[in-house]
């Protein structure tokens, strides 16, 4: 018996949920995510700063030097502005970037760390046979990988899941 072949086209898409999952700035490493819409003020879990609008509309962050908060190369002590687009950086290798304007921003950090500290290792596809999962489940490291297995199976994985 020969061992079942993968399509390029599932292993290139693999390959692209993964970057979007694990990669650079993907959702995984995502530790903080915030819509900030009001005067506040706003604290992030986890994140130093308080987050405000102005009466302007425009975005700032308050924070003390030792916070390590800062905002477009700036250490921020005090009260700063952030303007939409800015790269924010926080003690941890974290980094995070603010966008909007009128008042409503968007505030997303990320942390280049987390996924070797949760230990992900794959992310599972789910079953039509009703597993577990959903497309896209991130899975801790010692669990089977479901994409695989599911090929293995004789099964295809679309980005919308998966068919027999």
């Amino acid at each position: 018996m020969t061992a079942p072949q993968i399509p390029a086209d599932y292993e290139a898409w693999r390959q692209g949920r993964r970057e979007e999952i694990a990669g650079a700035n993907g959702k995984a490493k995502v530790a903080a995510n915030a819509k900030i819409t009001d005067p506040g003020p706003h604290t992030l879990p986890g994140i130093p700063g308080e987050w405000r609008t102005t009466e302007a509309g425009d975005l700032t962050v308050t924070a003390q030097a030792a916070d390590g908060v800062q905002v477009a190369g700036s250490l921020v002590d005090g009260t700063s502005p952030v303007p939409s687009g800015s790269t924010l950086e926080f003690p941890d290798n974290r980094v995070g970037f603010a966008s909007g304007a009128d008042g409503s921003y968007g505030l997303v950090v990320v942390d280049q760390g987390r996924l070797e500290r949760t230990g992900l290792t794959g992310i599972d596809s789910g079953s039509v046979r009703g597993g577990r999962g959903g497309v896209g489940d991130i899975r801790p490291s010692g669990q089977a990988e479901g994409a695989d297995r599911q090929v293995a199976e004789g099964h295809e994985t679309s980005r919308c899941g998966t068919r027999s």
